[in-house]
């Protein structure tokens, strides 16, 4: 059963509607909050079809919007090359904000937020979503219990033809972030530190690098652009392994098996699975936002216990950093 906050007579508002906001005002609907009004750039056809199909009211200023609706809560889901913009232009009414990722493109810029507004962005979560998946409690139980020899964490990063240096490492930094973050979170927020990260030279597009933590490691990341490789991060034990591939599927491993191939002489040797956990759908919502909805409602909007799973701004530093370390 679904917690109901209609009794809290909680009013949110959207800025940015592209199609992920269908997303989150489902859940939100669900939950009993209200979303009373969003607003996006001028004549954006999306705030049009947005506002209409759900009866709410439109704006094309922010702080309009702020101050006319009055809300208790923002959620923005800008284009993420917009994002810090906006950030700057609400970051000064002190409200909880959900913010879809990345909040910014470089660390400089959330360093500025946490120094200049120390309480507010107290109050502002990052939608890093796959922290809420199902399995999440299974997997740092799992890696908690074993003794993990590696880790690999493999990005299906797109190459688009045109784009500089500067615009294919924002979007590098805007695709790959999420399974960053969730290795982040899943380590119990161990500090990551780059060892080694290979020279894009040779006609080698993407960027591949080796870094540790204090409690595991050695980590490889590997994101070749272009690469037809499935996101996916895999813990190395003695004698079994854990592997998220998707991100929305586990699977443990423990042995080989081992068949003859039906050639004299040849063997054919395949992992063991021994345990497989998927993430549950419920009532059709975007895998992992139910939970974090629910925890930005009652750690950032109602205060009723401290936020220990979504992701805080100073969280998405430590990522920014991480990535932007990668990509000198």
């Amino acid at each position: 059963m679904l917690p109901d906050y209609s009794n809290n007579q909680l009013k949110i508002v959207f800025i940015g509607c592209g199609s992920i906001a269908e997303y989150h005002y489902n859940v939100f609907t669900a939950l009993g909050v209200d979303v009373v009004a969003a607003s996006a750039t001028t004549n954006s056809k999306h705030l049009k079809s947005f506002v209409a199909k759900h009866k709410i009211n439109g704006y094309t200023s922010n702080k309009q919007l702020i101050e006319s609706e009055q809300p208790d809560a923002i959620v923005v889901l800008s284009s993420w090359k917009a994002t810090e913009k906006v950030i700057d232009e609400i970051i000064g009414y002190n409200l909880p904000i959900l913010v879809e990722k990345p909040v910014a493109l470089k660390p400089i810029k959330i360093e500025k937020w946490l120094k200049n507004y120390p309480q507010n962005s107290k109050k502002i979560q990052v939608g890093f979503n796959r922290r809420f998946y199902d399995f999440v409690p299974e997997v740092k139980n799992w890696i908690k219990n074993n003794t993990i020899a590696s880790i690999e964490v493999h990005v299906s990063e797109p190459y688009r033809e045109g784009l500089n240096k500067q615009e294919q490492d924002e979007l590098f930094l805007a695709n790959s972030c999420h399974p960053i973050d969730l290795l982040y979170f899943l380590l119990g927020k161990s500090p990551l530190q780059v060892e080694y990260v290979s020279k894009r030279n040779k006609g080698i597009q993407g960027y591949n690098a080796i870094f540790k933590s204090k409690s595991k490691g050695p980590i490889h990341l590997i994101a070749n652009w272009g690469s037809p490789t499935k996101f996916g991060i895999t813990f190395h034990g003695i004698g079994n392994k854990l592997e998220l591939s998707p991100l929305e599927e586990v699977r443990i491993y423990e042995g080989m098996e081992v068949t003859e191939s039906g050639y004299v002489g040849m063997r054919s040797y395949s992992p063991k699975v021994t345990e497989t956990y998927y993430n549950d759908n419920i009532n059709d919502f975007k895998p992992g936002f139910l939970g974090q909805s629910i925890n930005f409602i009652e750690t950032a909007v109602l205060g009723n216990v401290k936020n220990t799973q979504g992701c805080s701004l100073k969280d998405a530093l430590v990522v920014t950093e991480l990535m932007a370390e990668i990509k000198c």
